[in-house]
């Protein structure tokens, strides 16, 4: 290194696309629930939990009170099991009447098409109609688009590309449902939407 030269704060050990600075809330085999800066990110493989609802809670009123403004990022990957039970939904909704005045925004990917996305879409638009939330909420097919959007709807402590790393690095912590859980969950979920 040139003595001259020094690296500077900005450069210096930076890596590009680097992890950046988070708590890992809850890990469970098929889902995750962390923050980093003003976000919380909840990752969904399989079936996830109302324990996950009560730490969302919980972190958005750390964050809130820290922050003013809290961004929500969801991803639910294709595997994931969309037949919510009763006691499930009625505790998001719950959270999302609660903190709809402080969500930034909200932003849900679904990463997968046809049937399932369009199931995605529609629970989350009912959610939504049902709480009367008053945040912008969008539901996306792909984590990139859905990153941009929302870190661009205020100043935030991260970056698309930061919590993208982020996404990536939690993902690999989730184990994913073999081909028949998947398949047991999209058939709940036919057999939930004919009721």
């Amino acid at each position: 290194m040139n003595e001259h030269n020094p690296p500077t704060p900005k450069t210096a050990g930076a890596v590009p696309n680097a992890t950046p600075p988070h708590k890992l809330l809850t890990l469970a085999r098929e889902y995750l629930v962390a923050s980093t800066g003003n976000y919380i990110v909840h990752l969904v493989t399989g079936t996830t939990d109302p324990s996950a609802i009560n730490v969302m809670c919980d972190e958005t009123e750390s964050l809130a009170k820290a922050y003013g403004k809290v961004g929500y990022f969801s991803v639910l990957y294709r595997t994931a099991n969309l037949n919510m039970s009763k006691d499930l939904r009625a505790r998001i909704e719950a959270m999302v009447t609660r903190f709809s005045p402080i969500y930034q925004g909200a932003a849900i990917v679904y990463d997968g098409h046809g049937f399932a996305a369009t199931a995605a879409r529609s629970t989350v638009t009912s959610v939504n109609l049902s709480t009367q939330s008053s945040h912008p909420t969008r539901v996306f097919s792909e984590v990139d688009s859905a990153l941009m959007w929302l870190t661009g709807l205020a100043k935030t402590e991260r970056t698309s590309k930061e919590l993208r790393a982020l996404v990536s690095t939690l993902y690999g912590k989730l184990s994913t449902p073999t081909r028949s859980e998947s398949r047991s969950n999209q058939k709940a979920l036919r057999d939930a939407l004919k009721r």
